[in-house]
């Protein structure tokens, strides 16, 4: 092996490039040589990629297995969203959830066995009723990927509807951007639980 070839960092080192002279120094130290040890970190690199595909997001239609895992994700978003302040408007989300997961209108994204990603939708309506993620779990497409698990079971002959805030609220300028990323529309100016609103449409 040649010096530009040998894959120890330590340039300035005088068995650099001679592997006879090398192997003999590291034999009495008892210490693998750097050209050993990139074996074993490519093996160990495969065991973490396995890890994380073994560990990789689920997308899943919801069912009442994740309802509490859905309401612990809820609490801690609910500030993102107008009508859930109270804990009465939380226990009437709890009893429309369990609505929408009976009916097949739910989709969770899990991770681990922990719900990170929550969405419900109306078949008959062609609406995306709400959508949210774990802000720990967010910049990993959950919510494309749940959106796109949905699409399938909506009606392709009709508009797709969603609300979100207006422009101009910072609250609302990740989901506006997420909503015109997937090809939604701006629609008309409405109000939701007394917020100030806007449909997008698909």
């Amino acid at each position: 092996m040649n010096q530009a070839s040998c894959p120890c960092k330590r340039t300035n080192c005088p068995r650099h490039g001679d592997c006879n002279a090398c192997r003999a120094h590291h034999q009495a130290s008892k210490r693998r040589r750097p050209c050993e040890k990139e074996p074993e970190k490519a093996a160990q690199a495969v065991h973490r990629l396995r890890e994380t595909v073994k560990e990789a997001m689920e997308i899943k239609l919801g069912t009442l297995q994740e309802l509490d895992g859905w309401m612990e994700l809820v609490s801690r978003v609910k500030d993102s969203f107008p009508g859930l302040e109270t804990r009465e408007a939380l226990e009437a989300h709890r009893e429309t959830v369990q609505e929408f997961m009976q009916r097949g209108s739910a989709i969770c994204a899990m991770e681990n066995g922990r719900v990170v990603g929550a969405l419900l939708f109306s078949a008959e309506e062609n609406t995306l009723c709400f959508l949210a993620v774990d802000p720990s779990f967010r910049r990993r497409h959950a919510a494309a990927r749940m959106v796109s698990f949905m699409l399938p079971m909506m009606d392709p002959e009709r508009e797709i509807t969603v609300t979100t805030y207006r422009e101009g609220d910072p609250a609302g300028a990740a989901a506006r951007a997420f909503y015109k990323k997937l090809g939604f529309a701006e629609g008309e100016l409405t109000e939701e639980f007394g917020s100030p609103v806007q449909e997008f449409v698909l």
